[in-house]
């Protein structure tokens, strides 16, 4: 079908970033991409059972450049990958 939002490629883009604390583990992830209604990111496979599809994380910080975003995403899982909503 037709992709309704555009997503940008971040893959290789260092001045992305993201990170939350679950169980009191800080948790970095690396964005995949990135649109107007969410992003997809890659967390270590060791963590992942940490995380619950359907669930809403209470803070998560989104690093655009030097600009820190605070957000609070529902979590979807797609393959070995995260999203964001």
């Amino acid at each position: 079908g037709k992709r309704k939002y555009i997503r940008a490629d971040c893959k290789n883009d260092t001045s992305i970033s993201a990170s939350c604390v679950v169980q009191s583990r800080t948790i970095k992830m690396e964005i995949e991409n990135i649109s107007t209604v969410g992003f997809c990111a890659t967390i270590p496979l060791s963590y992942q059972n940490l995380f619950q599809v359907n669930s809403v994380l209470r803070k998560l910080s989104l690093i655009i450049q030097s600009k820190e975003i605070i957000c609070k995403p529902l979590i979807y899982f797609n393959n070995n990958s995260i999203l964001f909503m």
